[in-house]
């Protein structure tokens, strides 16, 4: 066979390999998208109905609680002894 008639025949079968891809991924796009959409109503519809039914058993739903703390007097005690350290610097 010769390169030239080899080289066509490998591009036309890669051309028709790639529109046979190209013509299923178009045909399955649509369902795809249509199952994704109904999936996204059902989580939907079911997190909504799952928060209204936990909303009417509990009236007040949350609460702020704000607890005092003395973080920085913990932190920052002045009456602690410091310890400076001189660093030798090394070549």
């Amino acid at each position: 066979m010769n390169s030239t008639f080899k080289s066509i025949i490998f591009t036309g079968i890669g051309l028709a390999i790639f529109f046979a891809i190209s013509w299923l991924f178009i045909s399955i796009v649509p369902y795809l998208l249509v199952g994704g959409l109904i999936i996204y109503i059902v989580v939907k519809f079911r997190k909504y109905f799952n928060n209204k039914n936990k909303g009417s058993n509990n009236q007040n739903g949350t609460e702020t609680v704000y607890e005092s703390s003395n973080v920085q007097a913990d932190y920052y005690n002045e009456n602690e002894k410091v310890i400076d350290v001189d660093y030798k610097e090394m070549d």
